[in-house]
């Protein structure tokens, strides 16, 4: 490594490396020279760490806002040092500063309730700053939640936030926030479309009910608030709307907003659909909305917008007739539109295209006067034709995905997702200056001042999603990683790596410290009321008569106290204090006469800081006294005496009174509060956070009256009528917002009856009881499964908690997957499912809707299972060979304990299940009586099972213990498809498997690319799970797989290890499938329709497009296999010539399918585009762990990659906890 000379050194800098070598050779050993030489650095190390370096007290040029990702906050730091200065509490609680613990932050994160209903979660995104004349003013911060839809406003006087809004229509949001350039409006963009109103839609009704939008939310810089009331949303279609920005200058009083999934797709993978991903790039362009905000606010005020869930929304229809929304086409799937300092040009940034596309703003307005449009969107917005709108398109790299500006006119800098780097280029004339590499996949990217009409240049941060071997190890999750790079000079130059361990760090911004104006002393913005005063009040004389009684004891009392004189000092510093407060409680009460509450409260805190000093002195001094032997005669005072008759005048009739009065007031508050419980007050924010209000004040009232009953018991009217007292108190507190809450509810238009709360009953008036405790709805579907599971009958027959059923003949249902559960009432409603009681059940849930089911459902999953039958031991051990046989291989579905399913959603839990109801199910499954869901494979392996091995595995599974309570899952969402995670392996594994593939003679039956196999009756292998390849391999070698050319294959095979079978599957996994072959149209047809019925119900375990398994270690990718090959695999199954794997399962199935239907189904099959392409990722190996484990023998049974063992229950140990390895 080249060392730099002195001289060298001296030319860089006389002020500033100079200072460096003075400082070094005065004040230490080491010279400079010998520092760099110990630690290997070079010139380019030294330079970038003068540049990054601030003394000690000194101050940073730039101050950093970055975005927090999933920890709900936002990370502030320094440039050039990039030290870290303070997070600031935002979405979610932040308990170094508290926020999130006082009552004035729980009020904040309060305004971000969802339907009544905390969110404690965030996921803070893009960061935006005030501005004026399109410059950061250093005033304010807002930024967006896009696990929510919410905005918040931070002040940067005191760096904390003030306000959380939720949006009322929205229900993501991704796209915010970003300002105009006087700060006017923050916008927020939707991000998936939904409904605008608060109840449920059917996707089949996406294209005329589902839409997005712009919010365009109105802030009023004097009160340093967003305002709803003044606040609107343009509607816009169902496209995912995304980023956004605001015009500049020319472009002044114009938004503009990216969308992606133009082509409105919603997914379907389980219909044979396309992947949502794939189906959502489907066209070549997306479109940019650009909406004329301006003009649109003065339609607000004339009167022009819909009023949704209270706010103002202007429609489509309103949009195009008004001339404020158009559509431009520009790339796929775009990450980021930003316009440029000048305001002339809107750059958008490709993501799925490699340019860079620039709009010419006046371009725009003259295609908009001149009407030249290519026509409209299916919603009749008007498209301008992107030629007319385009000013130049750049080619800069793969992912551009964020761009930002720089000082020097025309240069911007664009992030390169997928090449790891930042690209500088020239918007004005098309050309790309230079390039750097980061370290690594760059999403956001910031400059400084970046975003306004005067960026300061100088420095950019590169936002990168993964660090991997930039910092130290610090397990499998690696930090986040911000590069600092100079871009002062005509090349960039990379600075700093900075690690930041939280959240995903999504975007940032930096502004020039000197903007910044914070406050360094807290200022009290709380107001306060006569309430407040006079509750205050209240206890400062509470206070003082604790004193007074400290006082007489210490001069009355002990009447040597002066003889004591530690005590004596502690007196006059006591008297001290308490003549201080007698002159702060003369100025409160002198402001109280003014009606100056705000001085008032302040003053009597202040009277009371000086009573609670002088109660510690006094208290000090009673102790000494006590431990010192003064004379202090327990004899009470008159005063004392007086107050003891006048307690004991306290009655008995009192308390009675006082008691009965609260209970009657207690029925009715009850009555009241069931009416608002019984409507679905949770849907307006408002309401709920009233009703919750209440509850707690009738929660307290409760405390309260257990006091009184306590007192009561034990005859101290005194304490009883006390408690009693603060009992109507509360009571009273919960009238009044109880009646708030009517009145709040009464207002909604779209208030209704459901399902939810059943109050407690009340005791009769008399004398006092316990009250049953307050029960909270279960918020999941907006309904209350318990209350529906009572009052639509199901309690009648499976017992009031899902497991002590009416008859033994009928199920458990406590701790069933939410999911089975709710499919399985569909089946009975609809008919399809109808052995055994199912037409009883039928009339039930005639009257018992699909929210109501789900709710229901959730409700049931949330319980747990029963505890399990213990019978006949023998019997049971019996079952529980079978269950885990391969004859019947339960497991696979049901998990190896009965109660894990493989899909909770498709497969029930059977743990603790009565097991009258269990042989039932299994003899009506295998006649066919029952035959819903995934009967059909199951019905094939019943066939081979008796009724006698039915009794046994039904005595293993009830003797069981049942599911385990869990959480209740507020939405039953539908299926999401299987993600394949990437192939990982060792560099040596990556090239053993090509080279093994032809060294072991593969390559001669299945050719050289896994897919051109020499006869047609042999399979493709290419794409194929490489799990499932090591499987058959394996079995094939063991003689467990013998049907066909397997023969042959075993011969081949004997020669071939187990870590080389791995090393080969491994590699054929990675490869692309074939293309499928084209073949009898009307044979296809049907052969699709057999594969997705229930006669087979195929797509259950091999997926509804044939390559996408269930379990790719356990069931074949079948599409664009050979058909020949394909129909003999299912006659062999069929006949048992092949039985390994899942083969039973299938068995019973093949049983009644004809030769001419396997035709079809593998007619199919062999038509699709097979499986894509895998990721290998190379694992680099480690130094010594990874040859002790190879030396060692540990590669032969648990595989290269220590997760892939060779036996299906040997364990997988890649990724395991270092200390429980070590412990085996």
């Amino acid at each position: 490594m080249k060392l730099f000379s002195w001289r060298k050194i001296a030319f860089m800098s006389a002020s500033g490396v100079m200072a460096l070598i003075t400082a070094a050779n005065t004040w230490a050993t080491e010279s400079l020279e010998d520092v760099i030489k110990r630690r290997g650095l070079t010139e380019k190390d030294v330079l970038a760490a003068a540049e990054t370096y601030v003394p000690t007290g000194g101050r940073d040029e730039y101050i950093v806002f970055s975005s927090g990702g999933q920890s709900g906050h936002i990370i502030v730091y320094g440039i050039p040092s990039m030290r870290l200065l303070k997070y600031i509490g935002v979405f979610t609680p932040e308990p170094w500063q508290g926020y999130g613990f006082d009552e004035q932050s729980k009020a904040v994160l309060a305004q971000g309730r969802i339907q009544g209903k905390d969110i404690t979660y965030g996921d803070t995104h893009h960061p935006a700053l005030s501005e004026t004349n399109g410059e950061y003013d250093g005033k304010y911060l807002f930024i967006n939640d896009k696990a929510n839809p919410r905005i918040a406003v931070i002040d940067l006087r005191d760096f904390e936030t003030k306000q959380i809004v939720v949006n009322p229509v929205f229900k993501s949001s991704h796209g915010g926030a970003f300002v105009t350039e006087n700060t006017e409006y923050v916008i927020e963009a939707a991000q998936y479309p939904a409904p605008f109103e608060n109840e449920y839609v059917p996707l089949e009704q996406f294209n005329e009910r589902y839409r997005g939008g712009m919010t365009y939310w109105r802030f009023d810089r004097k009160k340093g608030r967003i305002i709803p009331d003044q606040s609107f949303t343009v509607m816009a279609p169902p496209y995912s709307q995304d980023l956004s920005d605001f015009g500049k200058g020319p472009s002044s009083g114009w938004s503009f907003t990216n969308s992606f999934c133009s082509e409105r797709y919603v997914g379907g993978i389980m219909q044979g659909k396309p992947p949502f991903e794939a189906g959502c790039s489907a066209k070549d362009t997306d479109f940019m909305h650009v909406v004329d905000w301006r003009k649109a606010a003065e339609l607000v005020k004339a009167g022009k917008a819909t009023k949704i869930n209270g706010h103002d929304v202007i429609t489509i229809d309103t949009a195009v007739k008004e001339g404020i929304l158009y559509l431009i086409p520009e790339p796929k799937s775009p990450h980021g539109v930003d316009v440029t300092p000048n305001g002339k040009y809107i750059i958008v940034n490709g993501k799925l295209d490699t340019h860079m596309s620039v709009y010419d703003f006046a371009k725009i307005q003259k295609a908009i006067a001149d009407k030249n449009f290519e026509g409209t969107d299916p919603y009749g917005i008007p498209i301008i034709p992107i030629k007319a709108a385009l000013h130049i398109q750049v080619q800069v790299g793969l992912g551009p995905l964020h761009t930002q500006f720089d000082s020097k006119d025309c240069i911007a800098y664009t992030s390169l997702y997928v090449d790891s780097m930042i690209a500088k280029w020239d918007f004005c004339r098309g050309k790309v200056l230079d390039k750097i590499a980061i370290h690594y996949n760059v999403g956001h990217l910031m400059t400084t001042h970046g975003d306004t009409v005067k960026p300061e240049g100088k420095y950019l941060v590169a936002l990168n999603k993964l660090a991997i071997d930039r910092f130290n190890p610090v397990g499998p999750l690696h930090p986040q990683n911000h590069q600092l790079i100079d871009i002062s000079g005509d090349k960039m130059r990379l600075l700093y790596d900075m690690p930041l361990p939280l959240g995903e760090p999504h975007y940032a911004v930096a502004i020039n410290a000197k903007v910044l104006k914070p406050i360094k002393r807290v200022v009290v913005e709380t107001t306060y009321t006569k309430a407040d005063y006079d509750k205050l009040v209240k206890e400062n004389v509470a206070t003082q008569a604790v004193i007074d009684q400290v006082v007489a004891f210490i001069t009355k009392r002990c009447n040597n106290f002066k003889d004591f004189p530690p005590v004596v000092d502690l007196v006059v510093d006591a008297t001290d204090q308490l003549n201080f407060a007698l002159k702060t409680k003369a100025k409160a009460e002198a402001a109280a006469a003014k009606e100056d509450w705000q001085n008032a409260t302040l003053w009597a805190n202040q009277w009371w800081q000086y009573q609670v000093k002088a109660a510690d002195i006094g208290l000090r001094a009673k102790t000494y006294l006590e431990q010192h032997g003064a004379v202090c005669p327990p004899k009470p005072e008159p005063k004392q005496m007086a107050e003891q008759e006048t307690e004991a005048q306290v009655t008995e009739a009192d308390y009675n009174q006082l008691a009965e009065k609260n209970q009657t007031q207690l029925a009715t508050l009850h009555k009241g509060m069931g009416a608002i419980l019984s409507r679905n007050y949770y849907e307006f924010p408002e309401v709920a956070a009233l009703v919750e209000d209440a509850l707690n004040e009738l929660n307290t009232a409760k405390d309260a009256e257990n006091n009184t009953k306590a007192a009561a018991d034990k005859g101290d009217w005194q304490t009883a009528v006390s408690e009693a007292k603060k009992w109507q108190q509360s009571q009273d507190k919960a009238a009044k917002i109880g009646s708030q809450a009517k009145t709040a509810l009464e207002q909604q238009p779209k208030a209704k009856e459901v399902v939810g709360l059943v109050m407690p009953t009340p005791p009769a008036v008399g004398k006092p009881v316990t009250t049953p405790p307050m029960v909270e709805p279960i918020v999941t579907t907006g309904l209350d499964g318990a209350a529906l599971y009572q009052s639509k009958g199901c309690v009648a027959c499976h017992g009031a908690d899902g497991k002590t059923p009416l008859m033994s003949s009928y199920p458990n249902i406590a701790g069933q997957g939410h999911g089975y559960t709710f499919a399985q009432m569909k089946d009975v409603k609809s008919g399809v499912r109808k052995n055994g009681q199912m037409v009883a059940m039928t009339g039930t849930l005639d009257l018992v809707s699909d929210t109501e089911m789900a709710a229901i459902a959730q409700w049931l999953a949330s319980l747990p299972g029963g505890e399990g039958t213990p019978g006949n031991a023998t019997l049971a051990a019996k079952g529980e060979a079978l269950y885990k046989s391969s004859k019947t291989n339960c497991l696979g579905c049901h998990g190896a304990d009965a109660k894990t399913p493989l899909r909770p959603d498709h497969f029930p839990k059977l743990a603790a299940q009565n097991k009258e109801y269990i042989i039932a199910q299994m003899k009506d499954i295998k006649s066919g009586a029952r035959d819903n869901g995934n009967s059909a494979a199951m019905k094939g392996i019943m066939q081979g099972v008796t009724n006698e091995e039915m009794a046994a595995i039904a005595e293993w599974v009830a003797s069981l213990k049942g599911p385990d309570a869990s959480e209740i899952v507020t939405v039953l969402f539908p299926d999401k498809p299987v993600k394949v995670k990437p192939i990982v392996v060792s560099p040596r594994t990556t090239t053993d498997g090509a080279a093994l593939y032809q060294s072991k003679g593969c390559v001669a039956c299945h050719g050289t690319d896994g897919k051109t196999p020499l006869m047609s009756s042999y399979p493709n292998l290419a794409g194929q799970g490489h799990a499932y390849i090591f499987a058959q391999m394996k079995d094939i070698k063991s003689g467990g797989r013998d049907n066909g050319q397997t023969a042959a294959m075993k011969g081949v095979v004997a020669s071939v290890s187990d870590t080389e079978m791995a090393a080969i599957a491994q590699w054929l996994a990675s490869l692309p499938g074939g293309e499928g072959t084209a073949g009898d149209a009307t044979l296809i047809a049907k052969g699709e329709a057999l594969y997705k019925s229930s006669k087979t119900n195929c797509l259950g375990c091999h997926g509804a497009d044939a390559k996408t398994p269930l379990r790719p270690d356990m069931f074949p990718k079948i599409a664009a296999q050979n058909k020949e090959y394909i129909i003999a695999q299912m006659k062999d199954i069929k006949s048992g010539a092949r039985d390994n794997g899942n083969s039973a399962a299938m068995k019973g199935i093949m049983h009644g399918v004809t030769d001419e239907e396997m035709a079809a189904i593998a007619e199919w099959v062999a038509s699709l585009k097979g499986p894509e392409a895998k990721v290998i990722v190379v694992q680099p190996p480690k130094v010594d762990g990874a040859k002790l484990y190879t030396s060692k023998g540990c590669i032969a049974c648990h595989g290269a990659d220590g997760k892939m063992p060779i036996m299906p229950n040997y364990p997988k140990l890649a990724g395991q906890n270092q200390d429980y390895a070590l412990a085996q």
